[in-house]
């Protein structure tokens, strides 16, 4: 289905919680309550997944970064953990789907960091909004010089991408945060720091910081929003 149908169908939920608000037994609804969160059905239906599952288990980055392993999972295997809608201690209105990073040694060295995808499921449009005016906010402070940040468009109503890096260069950190509708993709990577790449030399990973951000936007970002759509518009009228 199209976003169009997608935010058609969250219209109708909408009004249908109203309705039944309305109907005078007395009882209200905050759109809090019960497993899923409420009574709009794209909402309800996104906090039912388990994300790894609908993102692949990260996949897609594992393969362009050349990420060799994750490590500290709670499962204690080499996939990503999975927190379901509520489960997160740290972010409890997010799906998340991510663990620590291995990139292999460079230099001698070990090359690590932390991954996660967010999948953020919300109400409304005007919850989403002030999601995603938080996320960025939060996103804008990580490093001690910013690199780089791109506005990311369609598919996406409104979106950054935010780079920044430790002043040393030991630690890089990339934060993407986007908004379709009613849900926020939030993307939250640091990693060890290329120091031949930033000492102008050949890069010791598999591609550089331009090449991943570009990645991102023209590849991984419209895949992610197609998949969410679609899963989310099927759940919610079956």
């Amino acid at each position: 289905m199209t976003r169009g149908i997608l935010k058609a169908m969250a219209g109708a939920g909408a009004t249908v919680l109203l309705l039944s608000a309305c109907s005078g037994d007395g009882s209200e609804s905050n759109g809090t309550d019960g497993d899923s969160g409420g009574g709009d059905p794209v909402a309800s239906e996104m906090r039912s997944w388990e994300p790894c599952q609908i993102l692949g288990d990260l996949q897609p980055i594992v393969d362009f970064m050349g990420i060799k392993e994750f490590t500290a999972t709670v499962s204690g295997t080499d996939a990503p953990d999975s927190a379901g809608w509520g489960e997160s201690t740290l972010d409890p209105e997010a799906l998340v789907c991510g663990a620590g990073i291995d990139l292999g040694p460079i230099d001698n060295m070990p090359a690590n960091g932390t991954l996660s995808v967010k999948i953020v499921p919300l109400e409304d449009e005007a919850q989403a909004e002030e999601s995603y005016g938080l996320r960025v906010a939060a996103s804008e402070g990580q490093g001690d010089v910013e690199t780089a940040r791109i506005d990311i468009g369609d598919p996406w109503d409104e979106g950054v991408l935010i780079s920044s890096a430790k002043e040393s260069g030991a630690t890089d950190y990339l934060n993407v945060v986007a908004r379709d509708g009613q849900w926020v993709l939030h993307i939250d990577l640091d990693y060890t720091g290329d120091y031949n790449a930033l000492q102008g030399n050949e890069p010791d990973y598999q591609f550089t910081k331009e090449e991943l951000q570009q990645w991102l936007i023209d590849t991984y970002l419209p895949e992610v929003n197609a998949t969410v759509n679609d899963n989310a518009s099927e759940g919610a009228a079956s």
